[in-house]
């Protein structure tokens, strides 16, 4: 061996791998699914209050949490938690408002001005949501896989 050079032996890695493969099998996209719904839930609830009511109503109609289906094209889990474009087309130019509008004639029909109502409470939440998603699969890990030395303590 090189002058300066460090041998290390690791016992055990083929056993660590197997385990950490068991584990990302055992918490599959359908079970990650059902542990992010419930944590993206209460961020619709925040979200109602503070969303415009229009003559239609749809937008706040269209205030949901909701996980969609897992597919071959989408198999990542994932839950989402807003306003629901096929309820409320429009979420966009309300939250971002529009750019000076004009009639193909040339007549000035006004600048639709942003009224952010989901940024400012997505940057409040999200932080506390991941580390809940965090939590949530650290206690999974925990409950299926057991001991102190899971969890680092």
């Amino acid at each position: 061996m090189p002058s300066g050079m460090i041998d290390v032996k690791v016992e055990g890695l083929e056993e660590l791998q197997r385990d950490l493969a068991k584990m990302a099998e055992h918490i599959s996209p359908t079970a990650l699914q059902k542990m992010l719904k419930p944590i993206a839930a209460p961020f619709a609830a925040k979200l109602l209050p503070l969303t415009p009511l229009g003559p239609t109503g749809n937008l706040r109609k269209g205030v949901q949490a909701w996980s969609p289906k897992i597919t071959s094209n989408r198999p990542h889990a994932m839950a989402r938690a807003g306003v629901r474009y096929k309820v409320a087309p429009h979420v966009g130019l309300v939250e971002y408002g529009t750019k000076d509008r004009y009639t193909k004639t040339g007549a000035y029909r006004g600048r639709g001005p942003a009224r952010n109502f989901i940024s400012p409470l997505a940057e409040r939440e999200l932080p506390g949501m991941l580390k809940q998603v965090i939590n949530a699969i650290w206690d999974r890990i925990y409950k299926d896989w057991g001991g102190p030395s899971v969890r680092g303590g």
